[in-house]
């Protein structure tokens, strides 16, 4: 089973860098204003049903099968480390909407 990082080094691993919020605000309106011209067109996309309950050995399993750390598995799935590990020992149950897409993690 892999091990969990620190919380130093978690939050380190969590830092990201964006635009500052005024670079955002005038990129949409740039891009709205685009849209209304009709230089730029949207996108429709589908979006997926909700996934299926996960098991605690379908978890653990899928998390082996990408050959991934508890770390990076949790830091894909937007959960803590703690929680992931709870789910793979089965104390806790992923609620809905932190039920694993099965598309994300293999």
């Amino acid at each position: 089973m892999g091990r969990c990082q620190s919380q130093h080094e978690e939050k380190e691993m969590t830092i990201k860098s964006r635009k500052p919020m005024f670079e955002r605000l005038k990129q949409s309106l740039e891009e709205g204003i685009a849209h209304s011209r009709g230089e730029l067109t949207l996108r429709n996309i589908e979006v997926p049903d909700d996934p299926p309950e996960t098991d605690a050995a379908t978890l653990a399993a899928r998390r082996n099968k990408v050959a991934m750390s508890q770390r990076v598995f949790a830091t894909l799935l937007n959960v803590s480390c703690k929680t992931l590990q709870s789910w793979e020992q089965g104390a806790q149950k992923p609620s809905e909407g932190r039920r694993p897409k099965g598309g994300h993690t293999g």
